[in-house]
């Protein structure tokens, strides 16, 4: 006997539905592959952030206030743009290696 990943059941509007349906197909893929691929690849990116910016979003989300318009000097600037395209570059090899 096989062991089968644990599954959940998830509702989606059917705008949306159709959506991942006509993607999946565009990338040759299933349907259940599309949506592990985008949800791998928004957990990356919420870590990216994290890991980048002290706290963990999404990039279509608008960051709270909470941190602030702090002033930051250009090199510790260039140093946090260089880490995030860094774990960006990791993000990806990760997700590439996974297919």
């Amino acid at each position: 006997m096989s062991k089968r990943e644990p599954q959940i059941n998830l509702r989606l509007p059917q705008e949306l539905k159709d959506k991942v349906h006509e993607i999946a197909a565009e990338n040759h893929r299933s349907v259940n592959s599309e949506l592990v691929r985008m949800i791998e690849a928004c957990v990356a990116e919420y870590y990216f952030f994290k890991e980048s910016e002290g706290q963990g979003h999404y990039s279509f989300e608008e960051l709270e206030e909470e941190i602030g318009e702090e002033e930051i000097s250009e090199e510790d600037y260039e140093r946090r743009i260089n880490r995030a395209l860094s774990l960006m570059q990791e993000s990806m090899k990760a997700l590439k290696e996974k297919s």
